[in-house]
């Protein structure tokens, strides 16, 4: 927030001469709310997933990528779902990625380190606790297209998850696939935690269940998918240990398409 000139404090997020007829929401907003990353190092990366990290009371979640990085240090953590690590202590078991999302441009597969990544931010809204990420992406070969990614666990039922993924073509016609999917290859630095895994699809929501291996402790997690924008043909993904949904479609010039994934997760605690 800046008050006086422009030309002296034109960098800030408002600028205002004087606080005569400011809205106190629009100080508030601008002055305290956001954590803001406006380029993407790829060299901070595990400082930048902590500093996004989101929760509602019942888990918390790194802020790792939907769709993955090299060397990401992904991880949800769930109140009371402890497991033994032999031989000497026990630790919060990493759970399944919620988060995770797949994305085709033209059948090239979205990442961070390919193709050519610009008009990227990323902000967590300490006010909504709400995770944003936009970024343009023009795949090697393929037109770009506008991505708009949001996640956030709600703290009226925390319980439910939710990641939306918004994608915008440009100036040419795309063909979009998007895999929503639940993804229980996590570990923690090494060890691994969940076994008898189980996975199955039914009246549209896709499951995957487990146990702890030493504290036999169950978590299940459900997934369901909505769109808006297309209405494309949902088949479900029965991928080893990663079940979930996938969608195809062909945007026009200036079409968007959401698709958002809900997840519930439970647990024996």
């Amino acid at each position: 927030l800046g008050l006086g000139p422009k030309e002296r404090v034109g960098d800030a997020d408002l600028v205002l001469p004087s606080l005569d007829g400011a809205k106190l929401d629009d100080i508030l907003h601008v002055a305290t709310w956001r954590v803001i990353e406006n380029s993407f190092d790829p060299s901070q990366q595990h400082f930048i997933e902590t500093i996004f990290t989101i929760g509602n009371g019942l888990l918390g979640c790194r802020g790792t990528l939907e769709e993955g990085y090299p060397d990401q240090w992904q991880a949800t953590l769930v109140h009371g779902i402890w497991d033994d690590v032999p031989l000497v202590y026990t630790e919060l078991a990493n759970t399944f990625d919620w988060t995770a999302v797949d994305i085709w441009v033209n059948d090239r597969p979205l990442r961070m380190d390919k193709g050519t990544v610009s008009h990227y931010t990323r902000y967590l809204d300490m006010h909504t606790g709400e995770l944003h990420r936009r970024l343009r992406w023009t795949p090697d070969g393929a037109p770009a297209v506008d991505l708009h990614f949001t996640r956030f666990a709600s703290l009226d039922d925390p319980h439910a998850l939710v990641v939306r993924v918004q994608a915008v073509a440009l100036d040419e016609p795309v063909q979009v696939r998007i895999r929503p999917r639940i993804d229980g290859h996590v570990e923690n630095e090494g060890v691994l935690h969940w076994r008898h895994m189980e996975q199955w699809e039914e009246h549209g929501t896709a499951f995957l269940q487990a146990h702890t291996r030493h504290d036999d402790h169950e978590v299940i997690e459900a997934l369901r998918v909505t769109q808006e924008g297309l209405q494309a043909e949902v088949v479900y993904s029965d991928s080893p240990r990663a079940p979930g949904f996938v969608l195809e479609g062909n945007l026009q010039p200036g079409q968007s398409w959401t698709v958002d994934k809900f997840v519930a997760i439970y647990t024996d605690r």
